[in-house]
């Protein structure tokens, strides 16, 4: 028991530490563009151009928080986000709406959706969208075309897969490919604080369900979660 306790609060320190360290650099960065402009004369262009960009850092701030607060309550919420008993989110109307709206910002990058109409799951439909985004932003980001998102029932559980044809995760980073503030080196890695995925994580076990990465043999990233099914909305 005091074991799991001290691995717990080394657990929550490392967090804080680190959501220290990600917080840093956009508070710094709006520091100094407000610093300077405050500081030095300048003429109406160049003030707009340093209000865009403390706008943009402001933003980010504002995005890292929300992230790290939806992290704190789903550790904090032990029951699936949708009562046993109560209709279900359907599954594929969000998965076609997410790749549509990814695919418009992303062209020449194919994204393609398999799912059966009345899947349906124990999770509410925002959070799931938040989910799935995640998956496909990080295939986007990491990986190559064509996305293929898929589900199916595996189980008794309704599996949500997204798989690239990118280089894979680095077998080593696997383990940790949904700790907070995590990114991998070298091909997978690039912008963002390492929460997409764990916040995907989260929300998968918040809902009563699991999650999981792997390579695909040949080439490619597959993620996944998988979560509860629940009888479909009335229509």
């Amino acid at each position: 028991m005091l074991h799991r306790l001290q691995t717990a609060l080394d657990r929550e320190r490392r967090f804080v530490a680190d959501a220290g360290h990600e917080l840093r650099t956009p508070l710094s960065l709006l520091h100094t563009e407000i610093e300077l402009a405050l500081r030095y004369p300048r003429d109406a262009a160049t003030l707009r151009d340093a209000l865009a960009s403390a706008h943009e850092e402001a933003l980010r701030l504002v995005q890292l928080t929300e992230d790290l607060l939806l992290l704190a309550r789903a550790d904090h919420q032990p029951h699936p986000a949708t009562p046993a008993g109560e209709p279900g989110t359907r599954v594929a109307p969000l998965l076609n709406r997410a790749a549509a709206r990814l695919g418009t910002g992303s062209p020449g990058t194919p994204i393609t959706v398999h799912c059966p109409d009345e899947l349906t799951v124990h999770a509410a439909e925002g959070q799931l969208e938040r989910a799935v985004t995640n998956m496909i932003h990080n295939a986007l980001r990491h990986g190559a075309a064509p996305i293929q998102i898929t589900a199916a029932l595996r189980a008794g559980q309704a599996e949500i897969h997204v798989r690239d044809r990118g280089t894979g995760f680095p077998p080593a980073f696997l383990p940790a490919a949904f700790d907070r503030f995590t990114r991998a080196d070298g091909a997978r890695s690039g912008p963002g604080t390492g929460l997409g995925l764990a916040i995907t994580a989260a929300i998968a076990r918040a809902s009563g369900g699991s999650h999981g990465a792997a390579n695909r043999p040949g080439s490619g990233a597959d993620v996944w979660i998988a979560l509860p099914t629940a009888r479909p909305p009335r229509r």
